[in-house]
């Protein structure tokens, strides 16, 4: 179903795999001092036989990771990552939501009472709240590293310090903040203009029309359509609805 329909389905796998992460090491209990050895040696090669035919599945799909160790190993007092989550939620849905993802306590706290040597794990998702408070506008490193942002800050810098004495405290913040975020936003133009391909720019593009399509905002896809070359790509809106145009390709983009 969820190969048929991504944007409507999606199917989660949660549990004990058998097969630990790429790259990570089952942590050595037994020795915990020094910290920078607190490592095991290199695992030796697997044996699995369906190892290739499971990381194949893994490739396909999104895993959703945690930093907890999940499994306890007496004969050797290790711990490892063998219980993992999986998901085919298009990541382009998933950079909107709130994760929270990670282990039910210790598996050796599972271990001492004879009743498992897994943890259990467990992935929470929401959408973003409507009723807290906007979130505060941040600037991205690469606005503020464009020149025009140290320039038009430069120059609004004396004229805000010759008025600062008829200010109060509150209004001077609120100037400064307000010029923060109007300079950030005209170096965000400027990239998109300078630098159209560059990931910064591309991702900053597809994280909007991820945005517009799934809370279904149309005046964002208008704005999307209207100046990106990405938008018009991607987005469709037909009598107020929000579509995308290519879901399967916008997703790996991300």
């Amino acid at each position: 179903m969820s190969n048929n329909n991504p944007d409507l389905d999606c199917t989660v796998y949660m549990g004990n795999f058998n097969l630990t992460p790429t790259g990570s090491t089952p942590f050595v209990m037994s020795n915990p001092i020094p910290p920078n050895t607190n490592v095991a040696p290199r695992a030796s090669m697997s044996t699995r036989p369906f190892q290739t035919r499971w990381e194949k599945l893994f490739s396909e799909m999104t895993e959703i990771s945690f930093p907890q160790n999940t499994h306890y190993c007496p004969s050797s007092c290790t711990q490892n990552k063998l219980d993992r989550i999986f998901t085919t939620a298009p990541r382009s849905l998933q950079v909107l939501l709130k994760h929270n993802a990670g282990t039910v306590k210790d598996p050796t706290f599972w271990y001492a009472r004879s009743l498992s040597d897994h943890s259990l794990v467990f992935w929470a998702i929401s959408p973003p709240s409507t009723s807290q408070p906007a979130q505060r506008f941040g600037t991205k490193k690469e606005w503020t590293m464009h020149p025009h942002y140290q320039e038009r800050m430069n120059a609004f810098h004396e004229v805000i310090k010759t008025n600062s004495a008829s200010m109060s405290t509150t209004q001077h913040r609120d100037i400064v903040i307000s010029l923060m975020k109007e300079t950030a936003l005209q170096c965000r133009d400027k990239l998109f203009l300078e630098q159209p391909e560059s990931n910064h720019s591309i991702l900053t593009r597809l994280s909007s029309i991820s945005k517009a399509i799934w809370t279904q905002d149309a005046r964002l896809a208008n704005i999307l359509v209207q100046h990106s070359d990405l938008g018009r790509e991607f987005v469709d809106i037909n009598d107020g609805i929000v579509t995308c145009k290519k879901t399967l390709i916008l997703n790996p983009g991300f």
